[in-house]
């Protein structure tokens, strides 16, 4: 029978029991990767900061076998395996303090400790072991990992998840080596018994049938523990087909194709942007009750026409963020809006390129076009880019089901959102923006002016830098009176910023406007050489300045209506 009231308890308070944890053979290899790696030792450093506090670590699904000691691990292997590599590092290391002859009587007890508590009782051939990886990965994970053997030996034609548990060992091994780089056995042990295996802890569901395991996690959602969509649809998925092993290594080896292609975190965003350009618009906190509801996914054909639709769309999902992509090899025009969108902090446009790019292909760099000009006018004029997904959505999901097929009703739809040439010259005109966290968007806009009135491209971006004409750490008394007093107020506006090399913007460095000057008329930036042209740096000239830079932006960023 199910446990419905399930129970927090520590990663030791588990593994303590008397009980052998199995990864079933349907289930994944391990996968995780670095990013995943650097989270985990993140949380476990803030612990110690916390001090005495839990950290909780999520779900974790095992179905009991009640005529052995047996456990599955149905969901929360990776979590579950990576804890127990950070033991086997820890052990690694005792092990090279004692081979070094540092305290090595008492390094070799905790060693025998460690393994009798994590790892599993010594056997007559091997221990008895307190965890077993699937039929692919464990006999690596007893061979490298446990048993210790040559690291370098019999590499060729090593699994990919393989690759990943040894360098998960390497990971934790050189983050705990330079942690205790006083080689203290007493102190890396005590780290690992109080901090990271007492206070990491997981919220533990006991399951009697596989049905079970597959159905608890909405009456966990429902009851407050805020399980990810993505969990949740990961197992109602896998439910559909829970009566056919061949079918669920099938949606296994599905759902690891997707995450391939776009990344485990970028997951639960894609999902979401999935179904807003082809369903409906929805929050994410709607995300997986809309999709089970309105997926119709009964039919074998269903589930595999569902899949496939996904993985098309994944592909397409990850190509809007790389301009690196194999379908922008001969469309280098859409990669100046991908990236200008990127640097804009835009990811709502996907929901709407997704759509035209799988109905109307040939229509794609007109759209990304359209969606970067309304982003960046949305930028200067300082509104909610969200105001922007929910049309953007309404329009997907018209393309995606047929409605609209011409690429000039999307223009026509997408007029609202598009800031009329008044009222954007208004806002750049009075516009000012903080550079320190805006640098990449400032910086892209200089460029595009000034590559806009040399009528050519800048190169080596990189060692460009952003000049501040009054500058940011003004002290001076003449910067004062051609302010009014109030110089702090004009140091972000637009009109106060120019383009300069990183050496000519440290030569400026605590400079007066008209030694400034001197630097400007040499500078290879037509917009810092025309700063020459004022006799001062004033209010009025800063504000004239800002007006000629908004006219011609407001000829940049402009869509013909």
């Amino acid at each position: 029978m199910t446990r419905l009231n399930p129970q927090e308890q520590s990663f030791k308070q588990l593994i303590s029991q008397d009980k052998e944890y199995r990864i079933p053979k349907y289930q994944r290899n391990y996968s995780w990767t670095q990013e995943h790696w650097i989270d985990l030792w993140d949380d476990i450093l803030e612990l110690e900061e916390l001090n005495d506090k839990q950290h909780y670590m999520g779900p974790i699904v095992l179905k009991e076998n009640e005529s052995s000691k047996e456990v599955e691990i149905i969901d929360g292997q990776q979590r579950f395996c990576s804890l127990t590599i950070i033991i086997l590092a820890t052990i690694s290391l005792l092990h090279d303090w004692a081979k070094a002859n540092l305290d090595k009587d008492s390094n070799e007890d905790y060693i025998k400790e460690l393994k009798e508590i994590y790892i599993g009782k010594e056997g007559r051939l091997t221990p008895k072991r307190k965890l077993f990886l699937n039929k692919y990965d464990d006999p690596f994970f007893v061979t490298r990992l446990i048993e210790m053997s040559d690291e370098e030996s019999s590499s060729k034609n090593i699994l990919p998840s393989h690759a990943l548990l040894k360098e998960c060992f390497k990971y934790f091994k050189k983050q705990l080596g330079e942690k205790f780089q006083n080689k203290n056995g007493e102190e890396i042990v005590k780290f690992i018994h109080d901090t990271v295996m007492s206070n990491l802890s997981f919220i533990v569901i006991y399951v009697t049938s596989t049905d079970n395991a597959y159905t608890i996690f909405e009456t966990l959602n429902a009851r407050g523990l805020e399980l990810s969509n993505t969990d949740l649809l990961k197992n109602y998925l896998f439910s559909l087909v829970k009566d056919d092993p061949s079918d669920l290594n099938y949606i296994e080896s599905r759902w690891d194709a997707i995450i391939d292609i776009i990344g485990f975190k970028s997951l639960p965003n894609f999902m979401r942007y999935y179904w807003v350009s082809h369903k409906k618009h929805i929050t994410e906190a709607k995300l997986f009750k809309d999709i089970k509801n309105n997926s119709n996914l009964k039919t074998s054909e269903q589930i595999k026409s569902f899949f496939n639709e996904l993985e098309e769309t994944a592909k397409i999902y990850d190509a809007l963020s790389d301009t690196d992509n194999i379908i922008w090899r001969d469309r280098p025009e859409c990669c100046e809006y991908i990236e200008e969108l990127k640097i804009l902090d835009n990811k709502s446009f996907k929901i709407l390129a997704i759509a035209v790019y799988e109905k109307m292909p040939t229509e794609i760099c007109k759209l990304l076009k359209l969606c970067s000009v309304i982003s960046f006018r949305y930028f200067i004029s300082e509104k909610n880019p969200n105001e922007i997904e929910k049309t953007y959505s309404e329009i997907a999901i018209k393309i995606s089901n047929g409605e609209i097929t011409r690429f000039s009703r999307i223009k026509d739809l997408l007029k609202n959102l598009y800031i009329k040439d008044d009222v954007f010259v208004h806002n750049f005109a009075l516009c000012a923006i903080k550079s320190k966290s805006n640098k990449a968007k400032i910086k892209h806009l200089l460029i595009k002016i000034e590559s806009f009135i040399e009528e050519k491209d800048i190169a080596n971006s990189s060692k460009l830098s952003i000049e501040h004409i009054l500058p940011e750490n003004q002290s001076t008394l003449i910067w004062n009176e051609a302010f009014n007093n109030n110089p702090k107020d004009y140091i972000y506006r637009l009109g106060n910023y120019s383009l300069l090399t990183n050496t000519d913007n440290r030569k400026c460095s605590g400079k007066e406007f008209i030694a400034k000057k001197n630097i400007y008329k040499d500078s290879r930036y037509k917009l810092s050489k025309d700063l020459c042209n004022y006799p001062e740096w004033n209010i009025a000239n800063l504000q004239e300045r800002q007006n000629y830079l908004a006219d011609i932006a407001k000829q940049i960023w402009k869509i013909e209506y």
